[in-house]
């Protein structure tokens, strides 16, 4: 359950027969090895049987023995698959309409009729033009951002909310969209979201380990989750819930994976149909239907998902004309599943040589700008030094090589960027080519955002803990470093952080709208952070 779009720089998509890749299970040591912290759980199911695959540090040595497939992690967002099966599932029992409006289904005062008019399948396929997360949910340096979110504060959200155009748009991801979905599917059987998906899904499924809340057993079995190098928080969710409410494990994973490998003619055959259906295109390149979207890989069809919280990441993906599927979990948000599961692809085909060019400062200028997928995940490119460097929202800069004029490469990933320019010549938009899908962003208005780059030495000094005691006891700011990269954890998960000028760091804004201010004494030592966020200040003495 993520602010930004989940679907960039994925990178799984498996042209090889099974045979011809090596088991899932070898990659999870040393993936959890580059994390440091955390695990990562695996399950692939090839020839017709599943293998599951556990490394790194789940829990405590008490523990140790629990068996791979039964190890719990947040699964975040896959949580919306559950939430489209239970749309489906309410579609065709007749208690609801893929056409009915909010407006019908809410107790909400809507300042904008065109909120009001949003209809269901707009909210499952991301095509309601809501915003990516509600306007009074924006705080995501606190522990556990949506413990405290109830209907009552969404549907004064739903209330205020103006739309940048009457729906449908173009399918822009949206955790608001499932949060709401989530609460219409409560108030249609009168009954909490997480009682639906025990009584019409994990339960007809034997998934008795897919819940939002654990028993005391379960919780012995649960993952401490990490963000990078620092203990995360678990999220919890009230009326976010359909968004990324449920925790879940390999086994139970499996179980779903096999009814959806199925289709029509398995246990969710019913509402398969509209569950897969085609109902939208998708930026990446694809389909989605009421959630479970549908891209075609390496010649392939494959349904999948991923999620995302402070201290989790996940990714599942299941392809039903070979009866092949894939599932990652990772206990660190610090993870990349996309990026592994194309390491892994690319374990089993031949390396492909790209040769670098120089081209003249010039050209290199003209790309530099910020590129937009939709409204809430964006490129940016920057010129540095002589090339050129990029990232994307929560990910850390990395630099991009030219093959050719408005032809670039990354050597971090298997991917190319390809600039295109307008009649006039101008550099207009850019296309990410990654494992056959092709992802266009249109370039913004204005110029590239500034942001400075002090070196790692530099950064070195603002490394440390800050105290927000003050403000609550044991609040804390800490600050960490990965090379040339800050990250700044206010008790919760550690968000990027960006130079803009001696001792003044911005956050990235797709995650939180934020600065940082440094204080030095006299002799130049860092003494104070000082956090700008809402119109107000709180400094934070060094530790």
């Amino acid at each position: 359950m993520r602010a930004s779009i989940s679907l960039l720089l994925l990178s799984f998509s498996l042209s090889l027969h099974a045979a011809e890749l090596p088991p899932l299970g070898e990659k999870a040591p040393p993936w959890a090895a580059s994390l440091g912290h955390g695990a990562v759980a695996t399950a692939e199911k090839r020839d017709g049987r599943w293998v599951f695959a556990i490394a790194g540090q789940p829990f405590a040595a008490e523990h140790a023995g629990v068996p791979p497939e039964r190890v719990l992690f947040e699964i975040g967002s896959i949580s919306k698959v559950f939430t489209g099966i239970l749309l489906a599932d309410a579609v065709l029992d007749g208690t609801l309409s893929l056409d009915d409006s909010l407006a019908k289904r809410l107790p909400v005062k809507f300042a904008e009729p065109a909120t009001g008019a949003i209809t269901l399948r707009q909210l499952a396929t991301h095509t309601s033009c809501l915003p990516g997360m509600p306007d009074n949910l924006t705080d995501f340096t606190v522990p556990d951002p949506f413990a405290q979110y109830d209907d009552k504060a969404l549907f004064e959200s739903l209330g205020r909310t103006k739309l940048a155009k009457n729906p449908p748009c173009e399918s822009n991801y949206s955790n608001l969209g499932f949060g709401t979905l989530g609460v219409v599917l409560e108030r249609a059987y009168g009954k909490p979201w997480a009682l639906l998906v025990q009584e019409k899904i994990t339960g007809p499924l034997g998934m008795a380990d897919t819940a939002q809340e654990l028993s005391a057993e379960q919780q012995s079995r649960f993952v401490a989750p990490w963000q990078g190098a620092e203990p995360a928080h678990p999220w919890t969710a009230k009326a976010m819930s359909g968004a990324g409410g449920l925790r879940s494990t390999l086994a139970d994973l499996s179980q779903l994976a096999d009814a959806l490998l199925a289709g029509a003619n398995g246990p969710l055959g019913k509402v398969w149909p509209l569950l897969a259906g085609d109902l939208a295109d998708i930026p990446a390149g694809g389909k989605i239907g009421l959630a479970l979207m549908h891209t075609r890989m390496g010649g392939e069809d494959g349904y999948w998902h991923n999620g995302g919280t402070a201290g989790s990441q996940s990714l599942f993906v299941v392809w039903p004309a070979s009866g092949r599927a894939a599932i990652l979990l990772a206990s660190n948000g610090a993870a990349d599943p996309g990026a592994w599961l194309a390491a892994w692809r690319a374990s089993g085909l031949p390396a492909v040589h790209r040769v670098e060019i120089a081209l003249p400062p010039a050209v290199l200028d003209e790309y530099a700008g910020v590129y937009s997928v939709g409204t809430q995940a964006h490129f940016t490119i920057l010129r540095r030094g002589e090339g050129l460097i990029a990232r994307l929202p929560g990910q850390t800069f990395v630099p991009i090589f030219a093959s050719a004029k408005d032809e670039t490469f990354l050597k971090v990933v298997d991917a190319q960027l390809s600039f295109r320019r307008d009649a006039s010549g101008k550099i207009a938009g850019l296309t990410l080519h990654q494992n056959g899908l092709e992802i266009s962003a249109t370039r913004d208005a204005g110029p590239a955002p500034h942001i400075e780059f002090p070196g790692a030495a530099a950064l070195a000094d603002y490394v440390g803990v800050y105290d927000y005691g003050q403000i609550k006891p044991g609040d804390t700011l800490t600050i960490t470093q990965e090379g040339e990269q800050l990250r700044a954890r206010h008790t919760g998960q550690a968000l990027p952080v960006f130079s803009v000028g001696k001792d003044r760091f911005e956050y990235d804004a797709d995650l939180a709208v934020a600065s940082l201010t440094f204080e030095r004494d006299a002799a130049g030592k860092i003494t104070a952070a000082v956090l700008h966020h809402g119109g107000q200040e709180i400094r934070a003495p060094r530790r």
